[in-house]
């Protein structure tokens, strides 16, 4: 909507992918092309430019562990929990109607010998997702909008979202491993060894940024001077750099650098 006003229009044009790996660990590998537009008011388009998104999807996946809290497949009892069957005589006959003749081995197994008495955890064979298709497609898809989309466009929807409620601050994952007490600097040498006071070293930057999405050399330097700019918390500035080390891309860079900028200037405005 944001580039509409503006006269732009983003369209996807080609879809392809190609099918790689043998057995349960084959993959999908997605590209769509889209390019933007120039749209004028009589109509007339001018094409301004293209690229490409792209998007790795396996065909299969993990199940969830299967034990007595699990939910039990298929509509008949949706949301229902084997526990909760084996409570019920009705429950109790689905169940074993599922050990004889439901299609997959492991869970036929289970229900066996949870209605023998058993209070197990079994393990599932991996699954074919059938919707990989459609994941996979709608990705890449969204990947080559995004790409697409100017970085001063992207900041100002994030901004928005940010001052309308829709947006939160999410703190590090839980894949992200914590530093171990006795890792960590003390308190006084914090501020020095942190990553946001300090430009990290060669070695350190090629183990930290390595590929062709990884920021670049420029990119990080300005976003760290930006960062240490006095109009930020010591919380604020640590999130910031927390993101940096672990999730940025030269794409979204970008946005974060001009958000960063706009706090500057403002807040050192109203100051």
């Amino acid at each position: 909507m944001a580039l509409v006003a503006q006269g732009q229009v983003i369209r996807e044009e080609d879809l392809a992918y190609d099918l790689i790996g043998e057995g349960e660990e084959r993959e999908a590998l997605f590209k769509v092309k889209a390019a933007r537009f120039a749209v004028s008011p009589t109509g007339q388009e001018v094409r301004l430019d293209q690229v490409i998104g792209v998007k790795r999807q396996p065909l299969y996946f993990e199940p969830a562990p299967l034990d007595l809290d699990a939910k039990v497949p298929g509509r008949k009892y949706r949301g229902k929990t084997y526990r909760e069957l084996l409570q019920t005589e009705e429950g109790r006959d689905y169940l074993g109607w599922m050990a004889e003749h439901f299609s997959e081995p492991e869970v036929r197994d289970f229900v066996r010998r949870i209605l023998a008495g058993e209070e197990i955890t079994a393990k599932r064979g991996r699954q074919l997702n059938p919707h990989w298709y459609e994941a996979g497609a709608m990705k890449a898809a969204r990947n080559a909008r995004f790409r697409l989309i100017p970085a001063t466009v992207r900041a100002q929807m994030i901004e928005r979202a940010r001052q309308s409620g829709q947006a939160r601050v999410v703190e590090r994952g839980a894949g992200v491993q914590p530093v171990a007490p006795a890792a960590r600097a003390p308190a006084a040498a914090t501020r020095a060894s942190a990553p946001s006071m300090r430009t990290p070293g060669p070695e350190e930057r090629a183990a930290a940024r390595v590929g062709p999405y990884a920021p670049t050399e420029r990119q990080v330097a300005f976003f760290q001077r930006l960062a240490d700019s006095p109009v930020f918390t010591e919380e604020e500035r640590k999130r910031a750099l927390d993101w940096l080390a672990t999730k940025a891309t030269r794409q979204t860079i970008k946005d974060q650098i001009d958000w960063l900028k706009r706090q500057v200037e403002t807040r050192r405005g109203a100051a």
